[in-house]
């Protein structure tokens, strides 16, 4: 999906699938979303909104985190938010985890990243994201 489109994906097939999220607290990274000046719609000015596509399963206790990060052009991202702990029985199909104005302090570049920061293991569930251009007051 293009930048120049009327919202972003986040992730890089679409979804997520919670069971590829490493236990461990390692980062599964989202897409390089580049807010240069050109584009249609900054990240000032746009909102991030994640949802859960399917329920998340687990053995165990496993739990998630929404972490925004940015950086500048040729630089290094840096954690900019950090969501609440989601649980498993949080994580069912329709329920909208993240719903946020992106911050003007953040970089050109954005990245949405999703940690398991437990040493349990995902089964099942996925998650969608996407940033649009924000229309209101």
């Amino acid at each position: 999906m293009g930048i120049r489109e009327s919202h972003l994906e986040v992730f890089k097939n679409e979804q997520v699938s919670l069971s590829a999220v490493a236990a461990g607290g390692t980062k599964t990274e989202g897409r390089d979303l580049d807010f240069n000046i050109e584009k249609p719609f900054h990240a000032s000015k746009a909102k991030l909104v994640i949802r859960v596509m399917e329920d998340a399963a687990s053995e165990g206790n496993p739990t998630v985190n929404i972490i925004v990060r940015s950086k500048p052009v040729g630089g290094t991202y840096v954690d900019r938010w950090t969501s609440k702990t989601f649980t498993v029985a949080e994580l069912k199909k329709g329920a909208e985890i993240v719903d946020m104005m992106l911050d003007e302090t953040l970089d050109q570049i954005v990245q949405v990243a999703v940690v398991n920061a437990t040493s349990d293991t995902f089964t099942a569930g996925a998650l969608y994201g996407e940033v649009s251009p924000y229309v209101g007051g």
